[in-house]
């Protein structure tokens, strides 16, 4: 039942670990090339 977690800390010599995902809440900048496409791009 905790094969994830047993396997997750191995690698740092613990018995359990609980994996970290970092979800980034911020709205992505645009780039220059994305703003370059934005204003230039024609729709087909």
């Amino acid at each position: 039942m905790l094969d994830d977690e047993r396997e997750a800390a191995h690698p740092y010599g613990m018995q359990y670990a609980e994996r970290y995902y970092y979800i980034d809440q911020r709205t992505p900048e645009l780039s220059k090339v994305d703003d370059y496409v934005n204003r230039h791009a024609i729709p087909l």
